[in-house]
């Protein structure tokens, strides 16, 4: 696999490979007679509102790849033969790592995905090179990772008695084909920072989106006393369409009932998913 790195298509024109691939020549279309140049635009428009894009993305040209900037037009650096090629574009956002056409979210110490990843943005797509022409391809960079909210509110018991709350989501995707644009991999958790904000219990993680047969959400809850408590919900049906709009952050609410005396468990009810109210809760 050949790796480059990119240059600006100013400073393309002092190179003299760039000025072959990319001005006419007066004998031909183009200097370059028996092979072809590529130029790609990157469009990061669609993206869930507030997103930071990312500066630069990765440029895969048949197995090839280099940087490139995402802000503005590219000439990839090495002109081609005409044939078929597969174009793929990805960056590499903070807590994903990339290898053989995949991205995959780094995993913590005991195994569960990083709950707060940066956001990935992919491309992939044949196209065709012809000889004595520069081909120019756009290329729409889909939004991959979606924000998954949590607000619990509590509607029994005293929430001055919790003392902590951890929770985990089974049943999320780790990886994701950037070639056939799918999720990938075995099924794993995550589990995202719960705090206690007045009477609600809130969580935000961001996730490639689901995988598997079953989504369960678990809360483990220590009181005041030393005692804790741990319930389980299956959230399943609630997640069955997350991956269907990764731009539209989603959020579970319901209502959390705490024990009133001894002898009597923890509780969620009356589960559903709407849109965010207020992102600052969280």
């Amino acid at each position: 696999m050949k790796t480059f790195q990119y240059i600006t298509i100013a400073a393309a024109a002092i190179l003299p490979l760039l000025f072959t691939s990319c001005i006419k020549d007066d004998l031909y279309n183009t200097p370059h007679p028996d092979k072809g140049a590529l130029m790609v635009s990157p469009d990061f428009s669609k993206h869930t509102e507030g997103v930071a894009l990312p500066q630069e993305y990765v440029l895969s040209v048949g197995g090839n790849e280099c940087n490139a900037p995402a802000s503005q037009a590219f000439c990839y650096p090495e002109l081609l033969t005409p044939a078929e090629y597969r174009i793929m574009a990805y960056n590499i956002p903070e807590g994903v790592t990339a290898t053989d056409n995949k991205a995959s979210v780094n995993r913590l110490a005991d195994g569960t995905f990083t709950a707060m990843p940066g956001y990935l943005f992919t491309y992939s797509a044949p196209v065709t090179i012809v000889a004595d022409d520069t081909v120019k391809v756009d290329m729409p960079m889909t939004q991959r990772m979606r924000d998954l909210y949590i607000k619990l509110t509590v509607t029994e018991g005293d929430v001055e008695r919790v003392a902590a709350v951890k929770g985990s989501i089974t049943g999320i995707a780790g990886e994701f084909d950037i070639l056939h644009g799918t999720t990938a991999g075995d099924a794993g958790s995550v589990t995202p920072a719960f705090t206690v904000t007045g009477t609600t219990v809130v969580a935000h993680t961001r996730l490639l989106g689901t995988t598997g047969d079953r989504q369960t959400l678990t809360l483990d809850i220590t009181f005041n006393d030393g005692r804790s408590q741990t319930v389980n919900s299956d959230i399943t049906q609630l997640l069955k369409d997350f991956n269907a709009d990764m731009t539209t952050p989603t959020e579970i609410h319901g209502n959390l009932l705490l024990p009133i005396a001894a002898g009597f468990d923890i509780t969620i009810t009356d589960l559903k998913t709407d849109e965010v109210e207020n992102v600052d809760l969280y």
